[in-house]
């Protein structure tokens, strides 16, 4: 049975309590519990090592090959909003996670930081649009 909860602010309680005997969640929230020894990391769901975690094996390593769910983070604007303000803000916000200081702290944090284009991150929204969309139909799941 799969329990939703609103974040992993929810989650882990109920993953440390025993409520539940599973959670897939982000890595940062759950790292201190993990090395406090109240819940084992199976492993990162992404094609490679967090960084925050590298001793954390990938699920792929584990013999699922080519599994992958990325966490990612993007800044959107109203439809609407002018080309040339979102060209604007693209610079600067791509400026800014280039920002020596900025990559270590969130590359600490667990975030591998990344600059990209509207273009990139239009493309990126469709793929994982068509991916959670077949993942929902194949598996009966309703939005609600």
């Amino acid at each position: 049975m799969f329990l939703p909860y609103k974040g992993s602010g929810a989650a882990l309680p109920a993953l440390i309590s025993g409520e539940v005997k599973l959670g897939f969640g982000p890595i940062l929230p759950a790292i201190p519990h993990v090395k406090a020894g109240r819940l084992k990391a199976l492993g990162v769901s992404g094609l490679k090592r967090a960084t925050a975690a590298p001793d954390i094996p990938t699920i792929a390593e584990q013999g699922f090959p080519g599994f992958q769910v990325d966490s990612w983070y993007a800044v959107f604007v109203p439809a609407k909003t002018p080309k040339s303000i979102i060209v604007q803000l693209n610079r600067e916000l791509n400026r800014i996670v280039a920002l020596p200081d900025v990559k270590e702290r969130l590359s600490r944090d667990g975030v591998d930081p990344a600059g990209s284009t509207p273009e990139a991150l239009d493309a990126l929204v469709q793929k994982e649009k068509k991916v959670w969309t077949k993942v929902l139909r194949d598996a009966n799941i309703k939005v609600q």
